[in-house]
């Protein structure tokens, strides 16, 4: 975008920043851009971005998959979709550790990412279901572990 067409879009924007005057004016405008890029989300992709909020620390594909996907119609695509155009907005960071990919947002973002979540209907669902998560995803790789250790065992005892 063009610095006008900005401008443009940032005067259209509607601001919460006035109930932040106590706030120092660093804070504000970080908190003006977090809003700004969260305004240029999708409907589905500020769903997301809010169900995302749960997560301190990081989390997998699978743990967002299982957290924040929508019973009626949310495909394991469809996040890995959705948190893909996060990922690209710059709103969700992408690293991998020992081979697997993680995510995770900067401290400020989850914060205004909670603070979207708190206003949505479903945010006590989303929190149940993320209460279990972890036990969950340990047995799955525990599954998927002992599903791979036979080749990994056959592999090795020929060498």
């Amino acid at each position: 975008m063009s610095p006008a067409e900005i401008l443009h879009g940032w005067g259209a924007i509607p601001s919460a920043i006035d109930g932040l005057r106590d706030i120092d004016e660093r804070q504000r405008t970080l908190h003006s851009a977090i809003e700004w890029s969260h305004c240029l989300l999708t409907g589905d992709e500020r769903i997301l971005f809010a169900r995302l909020a749960v997560f301190v620390g990081g989390w997998t594909l699978e743990a967002a998959e299982l957290v924040c996907q929508n019973g009626e119609n949310g495909s394991t695509t469809r996040v890995l979709d959705l948190l893909a155009q996060l990922v690209n907005k710059s709103l969700v960071l992408q690293h991998e550790v020992n081979g697997e990919s993680r995510f995770s947002m900067l401290e400020t973002i989850r914060e205004y990412a909670l603070a979207q979540l708190n206003e949505c209907r479903d945010a006590d669902t989303i929190r149940w279901r993320h209460g279990p998560i972890l036990p969950k995803v340990g047995r799955r790789r525990r599954a998927r572990a002992d599903r791979d250790a036979p080749d990994r065992v056959a592999g090795s005892a020929g060498t």
